[in-house]
């Protein structure tokens, strides 16, 4: 009977599963079977309400007398509870803590309680994590059938991948050079690391003929691994790595500053001066006083470079002082660098810097660089010059293929021009919207918009990896989730990445929504890529601070991806990333109480705040939302230092601007608002007109007077 009862019972729950009815919590759940095992135990024990408090069997018996269905009375009672969900919600709760448990206890390394979490973790979506967590914690101990055993049954899945790469780490560890290479041949996404581990096993085997990618490694100039590091020292006692290649690095890590690559080359090469380097790597400033009649060493080469950073014209004083004693090459290398400096700071001089430098050793940075000065200088065949120098990927990137072709119209060559802006328009990108209005309508943009059935959502839904990822961003693990969901839509068509984007909308995902959205490249669907959520505060405080709707979802968008409860590492809270203390200034502004930290993850107090600053910086920024923009990424007094001292146009503003993050920032944001503005009716203005013109930049003087009353806008 028993049997009988638990048959019928399947039945209609998987009813219930296939129909997409029932309670939420139903749906989330992996098998039908675990669901009749656990209600099964809930029922031997005593039966629960919402709340979780016991109840008797009696008030269940009363509330099912209308469900009629032939059952026992343990699976009838069972039935009506799933309709209620009181069981299964509580079945759902426990395996939630115990994942959560459980997962904690693999990060503190307790095998036993990681253990004690198996029984209730069985048939659970995140139960491949408890198979992963209890092996990485024998990993060193575990034979290597087992490890195979997993890794065939974690196959496809991102945990796979995961293990595959801690095994390979393991063998390198216990110097199976053989099985490291097997392993790491199958690593779809490798760490860092692993490339190193590969070259190790490749010079222990005799295979010399396979390090030239590991070689490539050697000049990034940076501490890479514990794994690459320990190649290098191998590729050096073997004579694979010349004296020319070792001088090389260093001058790329004097460069590049990176604190543990000059310890290590330090304390290899200049012993007694290594705590000088690591002054020079901090303080530079100090050791290039009263340089006259001193020799170049390491530690004053350090300080030249990293004073260039901030200041290019001291750092140039007193790399002339050192000339007389440098290597023609290095002073030449070293004067590249320095005009790469001066350029990201719009300084005249570094054009004749550039020429000054040794052309062969300028890369992708310098021509790009070289290129952002001539936009700003209005020199169009120095701007086509320095792009035709850059390698094939560089003049493939979306930005120089639309300037080439500015430059290309300017310079009288339009007929050239012309198909790299019909190659850009089909990319809705920044610049694919401005190729798109360069065109005209007959031209322009030409992708087609689609919308995924309710059977395609379905379908991806039923992906074990997106259902993964589901789950952990449920329980607020968006570290794992994002890496799940990732890999499950690496192999999708533009088609499935649309529905697996609604997918992410229904969840009010919409970081993951977004981001998926953006990777089509046939379809498009501009509802998922330019969500409106929260319509009603962005709406209520545009109109009260007279600004664009479409501006402040622009930088909502860009922000915090519609988290109301996204904190920045600096402390900015909310939808729009307000800082605390520009918070509380702003509050004092508008006559409102100092708001605490739970009020700025709260949308309608986040958006009052953050488009109450956002009038500011109009007012006070010439009403340009290019310089808004700016401003609310790097702080409104950069925005004002990047101007010129003549008009620009707007979008050579936004590519001249020295920090890469905000210049990614500002063409994100104005593309975004462009879009918004159409999708929400208020305007039909252009991007370009959007962009405008940049007025020169104030004087001194004006800037203060306008900062007067507000130490926000005074950062340094």
């Amino acid at each position: 009977m028993a049997a009988q009862a638990r048959s019928q019972t399947r039945q209609t729950l998987a009813a219930l599963f296939d129909g997409g009815s029932g309670p939420t919590l139903l749906r989330r759940s992996n098998t039908i079977d675990h669901t009749l095992d656990l209600a099964q135990r809930e029922a031997a024990e005593g039966l629960y309400d919402r709340s979780g408090t016991r109840v008797s069997a009696g008030e269940h018996a009363r509330a099912s007398k209308n469900v009629n269905l032939t059952l026992s009375a343990l699976f009838r009672t069972v039935l009506l509870l799933i309709c209620l969900t009181p069981v299964l919600a509580h079945a759902s709760v426990a395996q939630d803590n115990a994942f959560t448990r459980a997962r904690d206890a693999f990060r503190n390394g307790r095998a036993d309680v990681l253990e004690r979490q198996a029984d209730v973790l069985r048939g659970h979506p995140l139960e491949p994590y408890f198979d992963y967590w209890r092996l990485r914690l024998r990993l060193e101990t575990i034979d290597p059938a087992t490890v195979d055993a997993a890794l065939r049954r974690l196959d496809g899945q991102y945990l796979g991948d995961r293990l595959r790469t801690d095994w390979a780490r393991s063998l390198a560890r216990r110097n199976d050079w053989p099985g490291v290479i097997a392993t790491a041949r199958g690593i779809r996404q490798p760490d860092p690391d692993i490339p190193c581990l590969v070259g190790q096993a490749q010079l222990a085997l005799g295979d010399l003929a396979g390090l030239g990618d590991t070689r490539a490694l050697w000049l990034k100039g940076v501490w890479l691994s514990d794994a690459c590091e320990a190649l290098f020292d191998q590729l050096r006692e073997r004579g694979q790595i010349d004296d020319a290649a070792l001088h090389r690095r260093r001058l790329l890590a004097f460069d590049s500053g990176d604190a543990r690559l000059l310890k290590r080359l330090a304390n290899d090469e200049w012993p007694a001066d290594a705590s000088r380097i690591a002054r020079a790597n901090e303080r530079p400033e100090g050791l290039l006083s009263g340089l006259r009649g001193s020799r170049p060493d390491a530690a004053l080469m350090v300080a030249v470079l990293r004073r260039a950073r901030l200041e290019p014209l001291e750092a140039h004083a007193a790399l002339q002082t050192l000339k007389p004693h440098l290597a023609s090459s290095d002073w030449r290398w070293m004067m590249g660098r320095l005009a790469f400096y001066a350029a990201r700071q719009h300084l005249p001089e570094s054009a004749q810097w550039f020429a000054m430098a040794d052309q062969a050793t300028l890369g992708q940075d310098d021509w790009a660089w070289q290129a952002r000065l001539a936009l700003r200088r209005g020199d169009w065949p120095g701007v086509l010059r320095s792009i035709e120098r850059m390698e094939d990927a560089g003049q493939n990137e979306v930005a120089w293929r639309f300037w080439k072709a500015r430059a290309l119209q300017a310079t009288g060559r339009g007929s050239e021009a012309t198909p790299l802006l019909i190659a850009l328009a089909d990319e809705p990108t920044f610049y694919g919207l401005l190729a798109n209005e360069a065109l005209g309508p007959s031209l322009g943009e030409r992708h087609r918009d689609y919308a995924p059935g309710a059977s395609e959502v379905q379908a991806i839904a039923e992906r074990p990896a997106l259902a993964r990822a589901l789950v952990l961003h449920r329980l607020g693990f968006d570290f794992e989730g994002t890496r799940e969901w990732s890999w499950g839509i690496a192999d999708l068509s533009d088609e499935q990445l649309l529905a697996a984007a609604e997918l992410a909308r229904r969840q009010d995902w919409f970081e993951r929504s977004i981001w998926t959205a953006e990777k089509t490249r046939r379809v498009h669907n501009y509802a998922l890529r330019y969500p409106t959520p929260f319509a009603e505060q962005v709406k209520l405080r545009a109109n009260h601070h007279t600004v664009d709707p479409a501006l402040l979802y622009g930088l909502i968008r860009q922000e915090s991806r519609f988290n109301p409860q996204a904190t920045s590492p600096a402390g900015a809270r909310g939808l729009m990333q307000v800082m605390p203390t520009t918070a509380n200034w702003l509050a004092k502004k508008l006559g409102l109480h100092k708001p605490s930290d739970k009020a700025l993850g709260e949308p309608s107090t986040n958006v009052q705040l953050g488009s109450a600053y956002v009038r500011h910086l109009l007012d006070t920024l010439d009403q340009s939302p290019v310089l808004v923009a700016a401003g609310y990424n790097a702080g409104p007094r950069r925005a004002q230092r990047w101007r010129d001292v003549q008009p620009l146009e707007g979008a050579i503003y936004a590519e001249s601007i020295p920090i890469g993050e905000t210049r990614d920032y500002v063409k994100k944001v104005l593309a975004n608002a462009t879009v918004y503005a159409r999708q929400l009716g208020t305007s039909t203005l252009s991007l370009k007109d959007r962009l405008g013109i940049i007025p020169a930049r104030a004087s001194p003087a004006d800037w203060q007077a306008i900062t007067s009353d507000n130490k926000d806008l005074r950062e340094p």
